[in-house]
């Protein structure tokens, strides 16, 4: 008697379940404040039933996210995508900007300010300093003469580390410099290492950065126990304090 009775729900029942539809949408402002992945009740033939909802953020929306591939660099990454690679940096917060990693997010900032064609053959980059110690002799003139590096005094002894990986091009005595290390870099820079009481490394070893390549002397042109340190760029020396790590 009763198989072929359809039930119809109450008109207040009806109702209430078309209000709490419309309230809970995500459609509306009040869905939009919801956490991710609320149960959100959807009103389907005026039957309630529970389905998650995942509401995203306007603003990430906006955002361009990049997963590093291999053989990415901070540069390349910056260049493809027109951003300054130091903004680049900052919006990653990335300390070191020349360890980044496979599969690591990226976000690209917003900034378009970078101009292409006054970047450059080589990519800009930090280097962590090759020893722990005081600066005595900065880049630039000196008395009657131009000083190429950068130095910077310390016990003797102290170890001095690679500022990059790269292969030994040079490892022995040189007239003024004394003991000195020379490292080609992968970026297609160079860096010399001067006045080592004693040379850790042969030609053409390959270094990892923070390798410990030479130790702190006086030897060659020198007043006491310090390291000279030089970085070349296309054959040209450059101010070593643009490349490190302030």
């Amino acid at each position: 008697m009763h198989r072929n009775r359809r039930l119809v729900p109450r008109a207040g029942t009806a109702l209430l379940l078309a209000l709490v539809g419309l309230f809970w949408s995500e459609s509306t402002v009040w869905g939009k404040l919801l956490p991710e992945n609320f149960p959100v009740p959807v009103i389907v033939n005026q039957v309630a039933r529970s389905q998650s909802v995942t509401f995203t953020n306007p603003k990430k929306e906006d955002q361009v996210l990049y997963r590093v591939k291999a053989g990415d660099t901070l540069w390349q990454i910056a260049k493809r995508y027109r951003v300054d690679w130091l903004a680049l940096a900052k919006a990653n917060n990335l300390l070191d900007c020349n360890n980044i990693k496979i599969g690591q997010v990226l976000r690209i900032p917003a900034e378009t300010s970078f101009d292409l064609d006054s970047a450059g053959d080589l990519p800009p980059i930090l280097y962590s300093w090759p020893v722990v110690g005081r600066i005595t002799s900065h880049y630039g003139g000196r008395h009657d003469e131009f000083h190429h590096g950068l130095d910077i005094a310390a016990p003797l002894g102290t170890p001095i580390r690679a500022v990059a990986k790269g292969q030994i091009a040079y490892a022995g005595w040189r007239p003024i410099y004394g003991q000195t290390v020379i490292i080609n870099h992968d970026d297609g820079r160079k860096t010399l290492y001067a006045h080592a009481s004693r040379i850790l490394v042969r030609k053409g070893q390959a270094v990892a950065a923070g390798k410990v390549i030479a130790e702190i002397g006086s030897t060659g042109r020198s007043t006491g126990p310090h390291l000279h340190f030089e970085i070349y760029e296309q054959g040209r020396t450059v101010d070593p304090l643009s490349r490190l790590i302030q």
